[in-house]
């Protein structure tokens, strides 16, 4: 397999692109003849079959972990499509759009509920943005903009304030 085929199978995958990197760049230290390599093999593999047997994901440290909920934020960032990310309260996941499966459509709901609500950039950009942080999709800081919110917020109170002292 080249680092071409290889990179293409992880992005069909629809991981996020740091994950992506790490992989490559760990596909390449493994396998330096992959960039040069022909394809001149008679048979054709399934591209299905390396994933068929996965039942788990590698944590931060290495060790394989079972797909399912995802308690803390550095393996959000590592999570597959429909898995689960608890935080606060709140469930999080992802799934691909079938017409567009680079683009991730976000849901969410409030633990204990059955219900999920899709969340889109139409509905709730802000939300859209941080869930997407979460999954590693993007750059934004969170908690950045959760303090700056904040602060904002303070400071539109104390002018409230000032402008109708009683």
């Amino acid at each position: 397999m080249t680092v071409s085929e290889y990179t293409r199978s992880l992005i069909d995958q629809g991981l996020p692109k740091k994950v992506i990197y790490d992989m490559v760049v760990e596909f390449k230290a493994k396998n330096p003849e992959s960039e040069v390599k022909k394809n001149d093999s008679t048979e054709t593999q399934d591209p299905n079959g390396e994933s068929e047997n996965n039942t788990g994901s590698e944590s931060g440290d290495g060790s394989l972990q079972p797909q399912g909920i995802i308690t803390n934020k550095e393996d959000a960032a590592k999570a597959r499509p429909g898995q689960e990310y608890h935080n606060h309260g709140w469930e999080y996941k992802y799934e691909l759009d079938p017409n567009d499966p680079k683009t991730p459509i976000y849901y969410t709901r409030k633990q204990g509920s059955d219900n999920w609500i899709k969340v889109t950039r139409d509905s709730d950009e802000e939300s859209f943005v941080t869930i997407g942080s979460d999954f590693g999709h993007n750059d934004f800081d969170k908690d950045k903009y959760l303090k700056q919110k904040k602060q904002k917020e303070e400071y539109e109170r104390k002018l409230n304030l000032l402008s109708h002292p009683n």
